[in-house]
């Protein structure tokens, strides 16, 4: 968990002139990550994402790529509430943003500087997991896997979980973790293997769309990448919109 308070801002430096929407955002995650990082969480997180490659070693060889990238997919809808909507949440609860007000800075940065900060290093997590794990899977006969589509739908993951969770944050802040992680582990992942139209309103099918798994595995044949992207756009513009909403509207 995160505090505004804790070290000195850069944005202090700032407090004369008006800073734009990027400026303050790149601010805010400079902020951000240094603060992750004198903290215990992020060591925490990435040895967590070894759990993969240990499922790739004991699986059946044949499936133990899907195993591996379905587990760090799951590891990814924990993490993401644990780190992002944990930070939110406790600054919104707190109010420690409050201080970021005294400065001329737009407040929607206040959520974009955290986005910045975590999504990519979730990204990263998740990356190296799923690549120590696959390598581990192939050198087991299980063959190769291509990187690409899990880069890409990792990417995907990563983003669309960490907007999901700063929306939580934000409209319910005291249980901010709690609620993230029963909405990405109980209702997202339950409607992403609903075998009808309905799987797409699933963050974590999108992403495993992207990512091509197919067959017995993860996502059906049938499975329309398009359709996918489409509504995954339009739900992070909901999700953008409400988010946006509320941040103006915090004291």
């Amino acid at each position: 968990m995160t505090d505004m308070t804790a070290p000195a801002s850069p944005i202090a430096q700032n407090s004369t002139s008006t800073l734009s929407l990027p400026g303050a955002t790149w601010l805010l995650a400079k902020l951000n990550l240094k603060l992750l990082f004198r903290g215990n969480l992020w060591w925490i997180l990435a040895a967590c994402g070894a759990l993969p490659v240990l499922l790739a070693r004991i699986s059946e060889s044949r499936h133990a790529a899907e195993t591996a990238v379905a587990s760090a997919i799951t590891l990814l809808s924990i993490f993401t509430p644990l780190l992002v909507a944990g930070s939110v949440g406790e600054e919104v609860e707190k109010k420690t943003y409050a201080y970021l007000w005294s400065r001329p800075i737009p407040r929607t940065s206040f959520i974009l500087g955290k986005l910045l900060a975590y999504a990519p290093f979730l990204f990263l997590v998740f990356f190296l997991s799923v690549l120590a794990s696959t390598s581990m899977a192939a050198s087991r006969g299980g063959g190769a896997t291509e990187l690409a589509p899990l880069v890409a739908g990792g990417a995907v993951a990563a983003f669309m979980l960490s907007v999901a969770c700063a929306l939580v944050a934000t409209i319910t802040p005291k249980h901010a973790t709690g609620f993230s992680l029963f909405y990405l582990l109980f209702v997202d992942n339950v409607i992403g293997g609903i075998p009808t139209s309905i799987r797409y309103l699933s963050l974590q099918f999108q992403a495993r769309t992207v990512m091509g798994v197919h067959e017995d595995s993860i996502v059906p044949i049938s499975t329309s990448l398009p359709t996918s992207l489409v509504v995954g756009a339009i739900m992070l513009v909901v999700f953008w919109y409400f988010i946006v909403r509320r941040s103006q509207k915090l004291e």
